[in-house]
């Protein structure tokens, strides 16, 4: 007799919108797992040659970026926003193969490309006791891009509409806060990859709005 245990991922972003008058938007949608999300896997189980004390990947989800590319854009880009974050929006969450954000935007002037995750959020928000009912192992990373984040002068409103989550590696400089400036590379030479990347239908980040981004993992019971 053969059983096969079947391990599967089962990824989920909620994106909430929080106004200063007490509004509050939110979307949910699901996102894909990367090649480079699951050789990051494996790796992290695994020792180098050494064997115990030379851990294959050391590194842990430390951050995400968010984007206005990706085939799910559907809002009109302000001129200035299209202008400083160029590219085009083909990009698709059902692709493995994607390598980096398609035109990921700034998360201040400094400037900052990747937000940090709360890691105090992180570990009250993990389950790894069985339970009944709902599938009992689960993580969830909080990111919180506050009022003045992606949305400071001049870019008032920013339809975003991609996001990628990140380990450590590629949560340091360069990456983080850039010997690049205000140019970002060009697609292909030197961006992070996520392990783990979705595009949605535009979700508008004004001046003044906190967005919290909830980034689910789930394996099934």
């Amino acid at each position: 007799m053969r059983l096969i245990d079947r391990l599967e991922l089962e990824t989920n972003i909620t994106l909430t919108l929080r106004y200063p008058d007490g509004r509050v938007k939110e979307q949910r949608s699901h996102n894909l797992w990367l090649d480079y999300g699951r050789a990051w896997l494996l790796k992290l189980m695994s020792y180098a040659a050494g064997g115990p004390g030379f851990p294959m990947e050391d590194n842990r989800i430390c951050g995400m970026q968010l984007g206005i590319g990706g085939n799910e854009q559907n809002a009109t880009i302000p001129t200035d926003v299209d202008t400083d974050y160029p590219g085009t929006n083909v990009q698709d969450d059902e692709t493995v193969t994607v390598t980096q954000l398609e035109r990921p935007v700034r998360v201040d002037a400094t400037p900052t490309w990747v937000k940090l995750i709360d890691h105090a959020y992180t570990a009250a928000h993990i389950n790894i006791i069985p339970g009944a009912g709902a599938p009992p192992y689960y993580v969830q990373y909080k990111c919180s891009f506050g009022p003045t984040d992606i949305t400071y002068a001049p870019y008032y409103v920013v339809p975003l509409s991609e996001i990628g989550l990140f380990e450590y590696s590629r949560c340091q400089a360069p990456y983080l806060n850039a010997a690049y400036g205000t140019i970002y590379p060009a697609p292909g030479t030197n961006r992070p990859e996520p392990v783990s990347y979705d595009t949605f239908p535009s979700l508008s980040k004004t001046f003044g709005v906190t967005l919290d981004a909830v980034w689910e993992i789930r394996l099934p019971g």
